[in-house]
């Protein structure tokens, strides 16, 4: 077997092996392409607030007595690595209180310090109403203490889902400690977010794309395209011998 025909053989097999991935990355690389990821985050659906700015005379509790707060409060937290004055969704002054990696720990009243307490459903309701712009209805809502879906693997718990009913089939994740909007999926996401997985072969978590299927496949892929590009030299270089010679192409 000469050295063109193996190489077609190769070419050939190695195709077959690596065309259904080729078809995933080429349209997932299209479909990543067509959308800003702003519209993908559901970032151009949230309602642009005012910054207004910090009062420091509001703020007569101290730090160190926001931090007492916290721990007398009956219950068992992490170390505070950092304390943060800010304005609440509200307009209240509150020192937010962070673990390790930035984690909210607790949030409390600059004013009373008094420990604020965790958002019940009313409240996360108001906050996600607040936060999407397009009108819409609240189609349902769910406090996740433990086991999040994907669509919010990472974040810290617990988390309340206020699923709205509008078209595009928002979800809008409130942090139950903080109050903040930490995430919103909609139907452009969830779409993104498949082809992330067929991209990156992360079949499980979908965040990972340092593991062997992911390199062996690359590699097998660039093989492919080396040898259909070896294949083409030759044809080539057959077809301009033929014209050489005053043969037809």
């Amino acid at each position: 077997m000469g050295a063109r025909q193996s190489v077609y053989l190769f070419h050939r097999w190695v195709s077959v092996v690596v065309c259904l991935q080729l078809v995933a990355w080429s349209a997932g690389g299209l479909f990543f392409s067509l959308f800003s990821i702003e519209t993908i985050r559901g970032s151009a659906d949230a309602r642009q607030s005012e910054v207004e700015a910090l009062d420091w005379d509001e703020a007569v509790v101290t730090p160190r007595r926001a931090a007492a707060a916290l721990a007398g409060a009956g219950q068992t937290f992490a170390p505070i690595r950092a304390v943060c004055l800010e304005r609440a969704g509200t307009g209240s002054m509150v020192y937010r209180l962070l673990g390790a990696e930035r984690r909210v720990l607790g949030l409390v009243d600059a004013v009373g310090g008094s420990l604020l307490p965790q958002l019940d459903a009313a409240a996360a309701v108001r906050v996600a109403m607040e936060d999407f712009a397009p009108s819409a209805d609240v189609a349902s809502i769910e406090l996740i203490s433990e086991d999040p879906p994907l669509e919010v693997r990472g974040r810290d718990l617990p988390l309340w889902k206020v699923v709205l009913d509008h078209p595009r089939r928002p979800h809008i994740y409130v942090d139950a400690i903080s109050g903040e909007v930490v995430a919103r999926r909609n139907r452009l996401w969830r779409i993104f977010d498949f082809f992330w997985m067929l991209h990156i072969m992360d079949y499980s978590q979908r965040e990972n794309f340092h593991h062997p299927l992911l390199t062996a496949m690359s590699a097998l892929a660039l093989l492919s395209s080396l040898s259909g590009l070896a294949l083409w030299g030759w044809r080539l270089g057959a077809w301009r011998r033929r014209r050489s010679r005053g043969g037809t192409s």
